[in-house]
């Protein structure tokens, strides 16, 4: 747990906390490399990876309960070195275990309500340079709550 951070932060540090367990066999498909978007994105990442995107929040006031309801959007990308036909069949191995471990705590911690994956899709592959690259896209929905005057405090 990261001391005095916000309820987002907490949430967000979950997400890769727990990206980073997917290990491989026996239980997943592939180890993933993890990163959290925010540094140089010319560095070129690890393959297979997957990368957090925070895509923002929406916020309404709880009137007079004084909570703020949070609505935080986010993306994790994965990607791997399509080197075989059967690329898209992996992809979507990867996906679905993004999917089942970001399920196992809907909490992030206790930091929030609910956790909700909304969507997954593979994505064409795409050339970089020498290499051919598949990718795909989990959608996740993370809500939580926090006090109006201090976004540390989880209610």
């Amino acid at each position: 747990m990261v001391v005095g951070a916000t309820i987002a932060e907490l949430v967000t540090v979950d997400l890769v906390d727990s990206l980073k367990e997917i290990v491989g066999a026996p239980d997943y498909k592939r180890k993933l490399n993890v990163y959290r978007m925010g540094g140089n994105v010319l560095d070129k990442p690890q393959y297979p990876c997957a990368i957090l995107l925070d895509q923002g929040r929406d916020e309404s006031d709880d009137g007079p309960n004084g909570l703020v309801q949070v609505n935080h959007r986010f993306d994790v990308i994965v990607g791997m070195e399509a080197v075989s036909s059967t690329w898209p069949e992996t992809i979507n191995a990867i996906l679905a275990d993004v999917a089942a471990k970001l399920r196992e705590d809907h909490t992030r911690g206790g930091s929030a309500m609910d956790t909700h994956v909304e969507s997954a899709e593979v994505w064409d592959s795409q050339s970089e340079g020498d290499e051919l690259l598949g990718a795909g896209q989990v959608s996740v929905l993370v809500h939580y709550r926090h006090l109006y005057d201090d976004p540390k405090t989880s209610r």
